[in-house]
């Protein structure tokens, strides 16, 4: 796709997997039976609640360039949007005190009133793209070297939208980009369709 195959900071082949997040942040030990508990509660809960029946998850609605990354929408569902609310809302007692002092960058080009609240989310959740501020995508494309050539295939081509269903949440670790790392799941996936 790039000119030079080395700007393509993503691997989905090997490193990489797509994934839409509900919550990036650091916590301070997912391993604790409290976590997984909270967390496995409050997403089944919400997928009882919001999810059912199930209904489809429509990817590649839009897609957009934004600094270094290339992305697909991803329509925000009521499914969606009360699986990351509950989520945050669940294990906010378990983000690790560095997540809610670090202020991105990207934060200060932003107009002093949103500024303001992303900070606000950050300093209480660990995240600045919580609540209102989720916005469910796919990351397809990294290039922090050539963003022009970047934004011009995301313009360039058409990705068919996809439907798809929530049915598994999983905890992973995330490498360079924010990007999910194959085979570095930090918890077993939560079935979110269990005990409906």
């Amino acid at each position: 796709m790039f000119s030079n195959p080395a700007d393509q900071k993503l691997d989905f082949v090997n490193v990489n997997d797509p994934h839409v997040t509900l919550f990036l942040t650091t916590f301070m030990d997912i391993n604790s039976p409290d976590f997984l508990s909270a967390a496995d509660a409050a997403l089944k809960q919400a997928y009882a609640d919001s999810c059912s029946p199930p209904t489809n998850m429509n990817i590649a609605v839009s897609q957009y360039a934004s600094g270094s990354y290339g992305m697909l929408d991803v329509e925000l569902t009521a499914c969606l949007q009360s699986l990351s609310d509950s989520l945050v809302t669940a294990t906010a007692k378990f983000v690790d005190p560095s997540a809610k002092e670090y202020i991105p960058d990207w934060i200060y080009n932003l107009p002093e009133d949103e500024q303001a609240e992303k900070i606000d989310l950050i300093t209480t959740y660990g995240s600045p793209n919580v609540f209102s501020g989720f916005a469910p995508h796919v990351t397809l494309l990294a290039d922090d070297v050539n963003t022009t050539e970047l934004t011009g295939l995301m313009l360039a081509n058409t990705v068919p939208e996809v439907d798809s269903l929530v049915s598994l949440v999983g905890f992973g670790k995330v490498g360079s980009f924010g990007s999910v790392l194959k085979n570095q799941d930090l918890l077993p996936p939560v079935d979110v369709t269990e005990n409906k």
